[in-house]
């Protein structure tokens, strides 16, 4: 019989089941380029789709109006952390009032650091970010999942969850939500209640050399 899974968080380390740290992978020098007219179900998931828009003269659809020519706009979600500007997306995530406080470097090593990770594109712009701790094993934590607030509403935070649990099967994955609207999304996507979670700041927030360089 399946037994259920612990309840989140869980002390890995402390239970001597951590694995140490995996290296960040990079991306491949020339990464295949992908066909945005592309009909399968990775592509439409995982990879690439057009972002339905509203034009201020009303018409709706998958395609906008741009100097008198229509134009195909496509979100491409990813796992890597090239070409990103940390400086802009730490701008970004200040107006969108979703900022914790982490420099700009400091939220390049958080990301870095991850297990796993998922970066929606919009051309050169990124748009959404996520990622996902894990202790490689049984127990996963996902975090910062943000989506830029002109681009929500169009399934971006949906595929980038997906992309991360579906990356470590077999495990516990948790989160924290605080937001009526996030609580819809989550448990859209199949997330439920856990007993009430209990945490503690070591030290004071954010004091740490991760932040002072």
């Amino acid at each position: 019989m399946a037994r259920d899974p612990p309840v989140w968080p869980f002390n890995a380390a402390a239970a001597g089941t951590a694995p140490p740290p995996v290296p960040f992978p990079t991306a491949p020098a020339a990464a295949p380029a992908i066909n945005p007219t592309a009909t399968t179900a990775a592509a439409a998931m995982d990879q690439i789709f057009e972002r339905p828009l509203t034009s201020k003269h009303g018409s709706a659809g998958r395609r906008r109006y741009l100097a008198g020519q229509t134009v195909s706009v496509a979100i491409r979600i990813d796992g890597w952390l090239e070409g990103i500007d940390w400086d802009r997306t730490k701008a970004d995530l200040v107006a969108d009032d979703f900022d914790n406080g982490r420099t700009a470097a400091a939220l390049r090593r958080s990301f870095e650091q991850s297990a796993h990770v998922a970066v929606a594109r919009d051309g050169g712009r990124v748009v959404g970010m996520a990622r996902l701790l894990s202790d490689g094993v049984c127990n996963a934590y996902l975090v910062d999942v943000w989506t830029a607030s002109t681009h929500r509403r169009r399934g971006i935070a949906t595929r980038m969850v997906n992309r991360l649990v579906d990356a470590v099967p077999g495990q516990h994955v948790g989160l924290q939500v605080d937001d009526a609207g996030a609580r819809r999304l989550y448990e859209s996507i199949g997330f439920r209640d856990q007993p009430e979670f209990m945490s503690k700041v070591s030290g004071r927030w954010l004091d740490n050399e991760a932040n002072r360089s």
